[in-house]
């Protein structure tokens, strides 16, 4: 935990974890007035498979994870649905730059990706996201 200072924890926090708190308090009780919504969040697998660096990266997403299982319960009966979507790994720039300087070649970044069975492109991730979230749009209320 060397570089993660107090001030990177609490960064991280204000960056990744509590917009959707906030998000979350604007827009449920809405959703549960109406007797539907959903709500989505993305997740990631170091929530739950950490590495060294960045550990309160790997907190904020593991904090995503927990709040939407919380979330899931305490809106249960309520016609709205909690869920995370977790689109593993995604081979964005400072990824495959250090998967070239731990690999030998560009054969590691290729062998990584076909092991994920997709191209892992941050914009496959999203394209992928948003046709399987069907979303039914509902009026929103102040």
């Amino acid at each position: 935990m060397g570089e993660a200072t107090p001030e990177l924890w609490a960064t991280a926090y204000q960056v990744a974890a509590v917009p959707a708190v906030r998000m979350i308090r604007a827009f449920v009780p809405g959703m549960c007035q109406r007797g539907w919504g959903r709500v989505i969040r993305i997740g990631g697998g170091l929530a739950v498979r950490p590495k060294a660096v960045q550990p309160q990266y790997s907190a904020t997403l593991a904090a995503r994870h927990n709040s939407a299982v919380s979330l899931a319960r305490d809106l249960k009966g309520s016609g709205v649905t909690s869920n995370l979507v977790s689109p593993g790994p995604v081979l964005v720039v400072h990824i495959r730059d250090r998967l070239l300087e731990v690999g030998p070649s560009p054969v590691v970044v290729s062998a990584w990706t076909r092991s994920r069975r997709r191209t892992g492109a941050p914009r496959s991730s999203a394209a992928n996201t948003r046709s399987t979230a069907r979303v039914r749009h509902a009026p929103l209320s102040a």
